[in-house]
């Protein structure tokens, strides 16, 4: 089977990769517990993606997608991943728009739970990998992994990623990921923190 195309996205792609993200996670456990409230989510999951795309992951990171853009993978590389406070700052008022002003420091305490647990040592994040539903279990997920696992292979670089949906594991256990920690967060869903050693 010929493997599937994947290409980095420009500027152009945002707003069709943010309605695939939206469509793709919206069910995710994570975001459910971002945004609680479902109509609010089905509403605002696909800004919230846009601003990401465009303040964080295409000026500092590395976005993968697919010509007919079927979905899209969002790395944050060595060095790329501490936002300085002016960029945190910065993304606050879109969190809120996304989440809700009151639930806004539950989100915050949740994020900042998470960043405590990243790895300190070098390594390429992968932050969000979302399929369209239709599209799923065709290999995408799979070819969009695979230019930064090359990459990090080539470069003995480890990867980490987070995730809620416990369906997921299997899919990055194959490309060589181990489960590194179980958290039941405060408040919130369980989430398995996965590293991939170079080379596995």
């Amino acid at each position: 089977m010929p493997q599937l195309e994947v290409r980095p996205a420009s500027e152009g792609d945002v707003e069709r990769l943010a309605e695939v993200l939206a469509r793709a996670l919206r069910h995710d456990p994570f975001n459910c517990h971002l945004v609680p409230d479902e109509a609010r989510r089905a509403r605002r999951l696909s800004e919230g993606f846009a601003e990401q795309l465009r303040r964080v992951f295409l000026p500092r990171g590395t976005v993968l997608t697919t010509p007919d853009r079927a979905g899209a993978a969002l790395w944050l590389g060595p060095g790329a991943q501490r936002l300085s406070l002016g960029e945190q700052l910065r993304l606050v008022p879109g969190m809120a728009r996304l989440a809700g002003v009151r639930h806004l420091g539950a989100v915050m305490r949740t994020i900042a739970e998470l960043d405590r647990r990243v790895p300190r040592e070098p390594h390429w994040h992968l932050s969000l990998l979302g399929v369209s539903p239709e599209r799923q279990g065709s290999g995408i997920g799979s070819a969009l992994l695979r230019p930064i696992l090359e990459r990090c292979d080539r470069e003995v670089t480890p990867a980490y990623l987070e995730t809620a949906n416990p369906a997921n594991l299997r899919l990055y256990e194959r490309h060589g990921f181990a489960v590194r920690e179980r958290l039941d967060l405060r408040d919130g869903p369980r989430v398995w923190t996965m590293l991939r050693i170079p080379g596995r």
